[in-house]
Formats: structure tokens, sequence, C-alpha cells
């Protein structure tokens, strides 16, 4: 068999690399892997990936907050400050998980921004 002309070492440590961290987070998170990656696939700005698994890692939110999360989600796509300028001022998902962004009122604010008369 012909190897690559290279670093072979690195080569396999890389992949030994790629397996312990995909099976750490299975193992880690306590079967939370795949809830991390329903949060991920619904959130709209995708930046940051490995610090939002480690939060998820080390907080290991259940399917409770999961659903309420994804409906919160769902509400603030709604919104005008999410959806201007292409999502400009969407936040940084790690900002959202660490600012608790699920607890925001998303649909309140919005109705008394309609009722205030200009």
């Amino acid at each position: 068999m012909h190897q690559p002309k290279g670093n072979s070492s690195s080569s396999s440590s890389l992949n030994s690399y790629r397996e312990r961290k995909g099976s750490e987070f299975e193992v880690d998170l306590n079967g939370h892997g795949s809830t991390f990656e329903t949060f991920w696939a619904a959130y709209p700005k995708k930046e940051g990936k490995g610090a939002c698994r480690r939060w998820w890692k080390e907080h290991k939110p259940g399917d409770v907050l999961l659903g309420l999360m994804l409906a919160k989600i769902e509400q603030a796509r709604h919104m005008h400050k999410w959806k201007e300028q292409a999502g400009k001022f969407i936040p940084m998902p790690l900002t959202w998980l660490n600012q608790e962004r699920w607890e925001d009122e998303y649909g309140r604010a919005a109705k008394q921004k309609e009722r205030i008369p200009l």
C-alpha cells in the first residue's frame, strides 16, 4: 500500500482527534448531542459552533428547555430586528445562550411597538 508523502504522524493525530472529538461530545453530553444539533440547525446564524457546543456540554439543557429555545428562536425570526439588513442584528448563538435570550419577550415587545402612534 502506498503511503502519501508528508508527515503521517500528524495525519494520524488529526484523524485520532476527529474521532475523539466526535465521541467525546456524545459521551460527555449524556445523550444531549442530538439536542445540540437540533438547536444548531434551528439557529439562523452559524458562527462559533465549537464554543456553543462547549456551552451545551456544560449546561446540559433538557428537552423542555430545548423546546422553549426552539419556540423562542421561531418567534425571534419574525421580529423586525432579526430580519433587517440580512440578519445583521441576530445575536451570535453563544451570546444568545449566555444571555439566556430564550427568556426574552419577543412577541410582547413587537405588539407594544405596533401600538405606539408615530
